[in-house]
């Protein structure tokens, strides 16, 4: 109850989300697990040019974040108190954005000197930006978000490297997809706290904030949380089980297959989560713990 009141208090001074801030957060929570995962990895087994490309992917995204953050910052402009609130994310991101680039060059170079710092910089810096953004979802949304996204894209790019490294170990892989059946076991535990409050609001009538929910309002959104939990849940467990067992036989090529699709229903479940969870679609938010 207290982390709600909590919850509740920050929305009295929230503004309402925009699309700008949703493609902001998400790009920089792709980023964010893009960069933790390659905490994870062995470096006597992964190439440099694995380090250098995931560096430049998280170079763009978070360009494309700082580009939607300004245009929040030009949305909310008008709003008294609110023109300020992205300089610090801003900083953050622009941090990220020196520290990927310079790691790019780094592992370009012989040993990758500093690579290790650079990647905790990184991390440091997008994670920094990406909860002060997505002040509309609880820390734990994002950061589970950003893990399952960051291992399902971080995959797929490792199944593309077996093809021009065919001896590598399987190592790397099968952490990565370690990795992501952890952030689907996370993110699985979160929706079903979020389903109790969605039943809870249909024995009631009142959502979480003491607001009348309408029966369609609440019929929509049960809708689509179950083609949430069906996509981004249940698909992306089952098929990068699919991969796991690819990988016993040493079957990169139809592993990275089977990966492009996680990738996809990893990006349409994180982001119908993110439309729900912040209450764009309807207006009508859930409590997060």
């Amino acid at each position: 109850m207290p982390l709600i009141s909590t919850a509740v208090v920050c929305l009295v001074w929230m503004p309402p989300v925009t699309g700008a801030e949703l493609l902001a957060t998400f790009c920089l929570r792709l980023a964010l697990g893009m960069a933790a995962a390659l905490l994870i990895l062995p470096t006597t087994e992964v190439a440099p040019r694995f380090y250098r490309t995931q560096f430049l992917v998280i170079l763009g995204l978070a360009t494309a974040a700082g580009f939607c953050m300004y245009m929040v910052h030009v949305e909310l402009r008008q709003s008294p108190g609110w023109s300020d609130r992205m300089i610090f994310p801003g900083v953050m991101v622009g941090i990220a954005l020196l520290t990927a680039c310079f790691g790019s060059v780094t592992y370009d170079l012989e040993g990758a000197p500093g690579g290790r710092i650079l990647i905790g910089l990184t991390i440091l810096a997008l994670a920094s930006a990406t909860v002060w953004v997505d002040l509309h979802s609880a820390w734990f949304d994002t950061l589970t978000s950003a893990a399952l996204l960051g291992a399902a894209m971080s995959a797929m790019l490792m199944g593309h490297a077996y093809l021009i490294a065919p001896g590598m170990s399987m190592t790397p892989l099968r952490r990565l997809l370690s990795a992501l059946f952890v952030a689907v076991a996370l993110r699985s535990g979160l929706e079903g706290w979020i389903g109790y409050f969605w039943w809870a609001e249909r024995q009631y009538g009142r959502n979480w904030r003491g607001d009348l929910s309408t029966q369609a309002s609440l019929e929509f959104d049960g809708i689509l949380m179950l083609v949430r939990l069906g996509v981004g849940i249940v698909g992306v467990a089952f098929l990068g089980w699919l991969a796991w067992r690819c990988t016993a036989i040493r079957s990169t090529q139809s592993a990275t297959g089977i990966l492009y699709v996680v990738v996809i229903l990893s990006f349409f479940g994180e982001l119908l989560s993110l439309l729900l969870h912040t209450g764009y679609l309807l207006n009508t938010q859930v409590a997060l713990p």
